[in-house]
């Protein structure tokens, strides 16, 4: 039957079959060219270690009488020192090698099945000798741990293959393929379903205990193109279409010459004789280069096969199917950065590259000197000698290979032997038999020593369970093998104890004399370096670490922003921040970045939803996710409560715990859950005394914005007692809003003689003098502190009074401030009227003054509510806006117009003031109010109320209505408790009053319901 022209064979479906193991050969190829780059960066991964360093930030700023006081917050600068993960293993590629292989063997099986008996027989032995690698037995997919499944399936593809070659010889390729692909397939299903693994563990198997097999079938490869590349360089010489168009001898000689010297360095470096540093052309790269020139060559060595089968009828489908094997074995060794079986193929590639290479050229010249000298097409008979015959290149070949394998002493054994156990070493751990995996890889540092795979796994198998010597033991044996920069790295990495600060120094610096460029090793020392207070030096390596970044260029630069934040440079971080906006999406760079955000008090645009997962936090995660709730607390909502509680709920997460439950307060209090937000605090306060006086401060500086100054005193006096030192002063201001003026002139003028710091001084001298004013003095003090008399004098001061003050002020923006409390005071009198001109003429002062114009707008509310003008109030609601929780109060007023309009709208306004505004006095009795007269619903009236006396102790009105209340339900005990009670907080007078209410109510009560006691 005549050949076909194309590629592929002379039965129906051959160049299927053919472009089927072409294609099979380039993903092969791909694999192994993209493991060859990356396979060690992802079997020994970097795996940065992130230290955090806690830094006092600016949280917020609370202000009263004119002084601004600082809440302060603890921030977080990520640190990350290189470190290497544990050795990762995927058994995922073992699937895809042998699926790959697979199909391989299927198109393998097809075409020898067309063969002549002799080539038949010694392409199935070699296949069955190659399947009996496999140990199938191992699968447990039988019974019994014998043989038995491995000779039924050598006994089916044998008889199976028999069958087609010597009896339905005329059965087309198609059928034959998918017969056999069909046996593979039904095997793997076979030993899928009965082996105690899952389908990747069982693939790895196969494919591990193989690899011996696998070593075998690739040296065959390389054999078999071992002196190819020198034939290329004869084709390339001698392919002109004419003499002048083809080099002469001498340039055959030296491309020859450079090509063999190339490989003769090589074997001299790897075998240590000599070490100079030359450029080399790698290994790989040969076998690359003689893999596409031995498709081409093999073809014109028909001479030799073609009395058993044709290049397109077999031999080309051979050559590939061993390309594909070689492939997928060495990619697969790449890929699982198994050192000594790669060192075993560098070896393989080199030693018969140049004994058959060598030998290949002395038989070109010898043979066809005179014909390459006269630029004849020597290529084209090339195999067709007349003086040495091309057997003696094997021959000799074949002795100068033993020569070169004897006098390494069969190292390439070794490390072929020492892959082989390293191979079940991964096979073993991955199935968590830990045991036999460390068996095993001791086995491959027995083979080859120092090893970098054995030693690695063996120290990451002692890692995790925490034999820091063993570990160390091994990393160092590693080292004596091949230096490392990651071995250096992961060893320096064990000597983080301070005590050890010199061990870890030598490390680095050792690992810096092999790797002088080394990010990794340069940046670590600038992280050692930052332990000391050789800060120049610190600053030099994080410098020298950045000029050789490369991919890392992110890690470093955030420790560098970090390193000048902690070293008070913000100028520099600054500069930095703005040079970097490259590194964003780095959460480390991230994270110090918002952090430098919080200290510069700046908010950039965006939101705080930044996209991470309800899982374990890294300390990177962490950083970012607290920094960026901080940085955009006021746009929490219940979604930013729930996803902290998700981090909660996540025991990995313990650590960061103090810091997500302060956030979790934090953003309760800002998306409206105010009552909640006190508890989440107050029960962290209780459950960390170390912490707690942060906590009373905290609240103190949320019930100063609320204006409940007498429960601020509480909270900012246990912050004191906390030693709390920011709560010094905002203690002071409180306790001066309170009654007792007296005690607070007392404790403000000792605090004034005590305070040496001269800020606060001035603070404290600014707050006595204004106790000290009598409405007389106030009237030639300065206009702050007529003012800040007015605001805390106000409950004391008759309307005349205060109107004097207000008239001597003289500056503009404190006279539209004299305005704005003289409008309340009238408000406070129910003097409608006079309220209303007040801020209307308050109104010409607040057009450069965004803050007047807010409390302005909030007090006309107030105005309207108590004058009952829906309609105007409706009006004024959209333009309420103020920063410190006047989006909470605005609450109220929208439920007052709903009242009027849409009672349904105003129930939902009303039931988020337990929650929202329970501080608000106003806006509690009106939704108690609404519960009781409009729901009918007294006990959610009733318990309203008393939440509200529990977060504001100090309001006689609450009290009030919270005992009335109580007496309307029955609860009389409970009303005469909150009756002493209340009697603290009146006048005697005033008390008088109301005993006359309550005894009234309490008579009601009794007569509606005779013989209740």
């Amino acid at each position: 039957m005549a050949e076909q022209n194309l590629l592929g064979g002379r039965r129906k479906g051959g160049p299927f079959l053919f472009y089927l193991l072409l294609l099979l050969g380039l993903a092969a190829l791909s694999l192994a060219i993209y493991h060859y780059f990356t396979g060690a960066e992802q079997v020994m991964p970097w795996q940065p270690q992130a230290e955090l360093y806690p830094i006092s930030a600016t949280f917020s700023r609370f202000t009263d009488l004119f002084q601004t006081f600082l809440v302060p917050v603890t921030g977080f600068l990520v640190s990350e020192r290189f470190d290497v993960g544990l050795p990762e293993l995927r058994p995922e590629l073992a699937a895809i090698f042998l699926g790959i292989l697979s199909l391989a063997l299927a198109v393998y099986f097809t075409i020898i099945s067309t063969f002549l008996r002799l080539p038949y027989i010694v392409a199935m032995i070699l296949a069955m000798l190659f399947l009996a690698t496999c140990n199938f037995d191992l699968l447990r997919a039988t019974p019994d741990d014998n043989q038995v499944f491995l000779i039924l399936v050598l006994g089916i593809l044998v008889l199976v293959s028999y069958a087609f070659q010597a009896f339905v010889t005329q059965v087309s390729l198609w059928v034959r393929f998918f017969t056999f692909l069909g046996i593979l397939v039904a095997l793997a299903a076979f030993l899928n379903s009965q082996s105690p693994f899952s389908a990747t563990l069982s693939a790895m198997q196969v494919v591990h205990y193989s690899s011996l097999g696998a070593f075998v079938a690739t040296c065959l490869f390389i054999f078999l193109v071992a002196f190819e590349n020198i034939h290329a360089l004869l084709w390339i010489n001698t392919q002109g279409p004419s003499p002048e168009r083809r080099y002469g001898l001498w340039h055959f000689i030296l491309i020859g010459l450079l090509y063999l010297l190339n490989l003769l360095l090589l074997y001299l470096k790897n075998a240590a004789i000599i070490q100079l540093d030359f450029y080399y052309v790698d290994p790989f790269i040969i076998l690359f280069l003689s893999t596409l020139a031995g498709y081409w060559g093999w073809k014109r060595r028909k001479v030799q096969y073609q009395q058993y089968f044709t290049f397109t009828t077999g031999a080309s489908y051979l050559y590939l199917t061993l390309a594909i094997i070689s492939l997928l074995s060495i990619g697969y060794a790449f890929a699982t950065a198994n050192t000594p079986l790669i060192s075993a193929f560098t070896d393989v590639i080199v030693y018969t590259h140049l004994a058959y290479g060598f030998l290949f050229f002395l038989y070109i010249l010898l043979n066809f000197y005179k014909l390459i000298q006269q630029r004849l097409a020597v290529h084209k008979v090339v195999f067709d000698p007349k003086q040495m015959p091309f057997y003696t290149v094997y021959l000799m070949g074949s002795l100068l290979l033993l020569a070169l394998i004897f006098r390494s002493t069969f190292s390439v054994y070794n490390k072929a032997q020492a892959g082989y156990y390293n191979y079940l070493g991964d096979f073993y751990k991955a199935a968590d038999n830990l045991l036999l995996a460390e068996r095993f890889y001791t086995e491959g540092t027995v083979f080859s020593h120092h090893n970098l795979k054995s030693t690695y796994a063996l120290a990451g198998l002692y890692r995790e369970r925490a034999y820091s010597t063993a570990e160390i033991n091994l990393l160092k044996d590693a080292l004596a093998g091949q230096p490392s920069e990651k071995v250096y790295a992961r060893l320096a990495g064990t000597q983080t104890d301070p005590k050890s600060f010199f061990n870890h120094l030598f490390l680095l610096n050792q690992g810096l004399r092999t790797f002088p460029n080394s990010t990794a090793l340069l940046t670590n020392k600038a992280l050692l370096y930052e332990t000391t207070s050789l800060v120049d030096s610190t600053e030099y390596f994080y410098q020298q670490a950045l000029s050789e970044a490369g991919n890392h260029r992110e890690l470093v630069q955030s420790n560098l922003l970090a390193f000048y934040l902690k070293n008070g440079n913000p100028q520099q971080a600054v500069a930095l921040a703005e040079q970097g906006s490259t590194s964003g999406k780095w959460l480390a760079w991230q994270s110090n970045v918002t952090l430098l955000n919080l200290l510069q008090e700046k908010t950039t645009a965006g939101s705080n939803d930044i996209n991470l997962p309800a899982k374990v936090l890294t300390p990177a995660e962490f950083a970012l996710f607290y920094h960026t709730t901080l940085e955009h607390i006021g746009q929490s909502n219940p979604a930013t409560v729930k996803r902290i509680n998700q981090y909660l709920a996540q025991q990995e997460n313990t650590p960061y715990a103090e810091n997500l439950i302060l956030l979790k307060g934090l953003a309760q209090y800002y998306s409206g859950q105010v009552n909640e937000a006190r508890t989440t605090l107050e029960n962290q306060a209780l459950a960390s005394p170390n912490t707690a006086g942060f906590y009373y401060y905290l609240i103190g500086s949320w019930l100063m914005e609320q204006k409940l100054y007498q429960a601020a005193v509480g909270y900012f006096d246990k912050a004191r007692t906390n030693k709390i030192p920011e709560a010094e002063l905002p203690y002071l201001y409180a306790l001066a809003h309170t009654p007792d003026k007296g005690a607070a002139y007392a404790a403000v003028s000792q605090a004034v003689s005590e305070i040496k710091e001269p800020k606060l001084k001035a603070q404290a001298t600014f707050l006595a003098n204004v106790l000290n004013l009598t409405t007389q003095s106030v009237l030639t003090a300065s206009d702050s502190a007529k003012v800040a008399y007015l605001i805390l004098y106000q409950p004391d001061l008759k309307t005349p009074e205060f109107e004097s003050v207000v008239t001597s002020i003289t500056a503009g923006n404190f006279k539209g401030l004299g305005q704005l409390e003289l409008a309340r005071h009238y408000l406070q009198n129910n003097n409608l009227t006079a309220a209303a001109q007040t801020i209307q003429t308050a109104q010409s002062y607040a057009a450069q003054d965004k803050n007047l114009a807010a409390a302005l707008n909030f007090l006309r509310a107030d105005l309207l509510v108590k004058q009952n003008n829906v309609r105007e109030l409706d009006k004024l609601v959209p333009a309420l806006t103020n920063p410190s929780g006047g989006q909470n109060h605005k609450l109220f007023y929208q439920a007052v117009v709903a009242e009027k309009t849409n009672p349904q709208q105003a129930r939902a306004f009303y039931r988020q003031v337990p929650q929202a505004l329970i501080y608000d006095e106003d806006a509690v009795l009106a939704a108690a109010d609404f519960f009781s007269r409009v729901q009918k619903n007294d006990n959610q009236a009733y318990d309203l109320l008393l939440s509200s006396i529990k977060y504001n102790p100090f309001s006689p009105r609450l009290y009030q209505a919270y005992i009335f209340s109580s007496i309307k339900l029955g609860f009389i005990d409970f009303a005469q408790t909150a009756a002493q009670e209340l009697k603290n907080l009146l006048s005697p007078a005033e008390y008088a009053i109301f005993q006359t209410t309550y005894e009234q109510k309490l008579k009601e009560k009794q007569a509606a319901f005779p013989g209740w006691e």
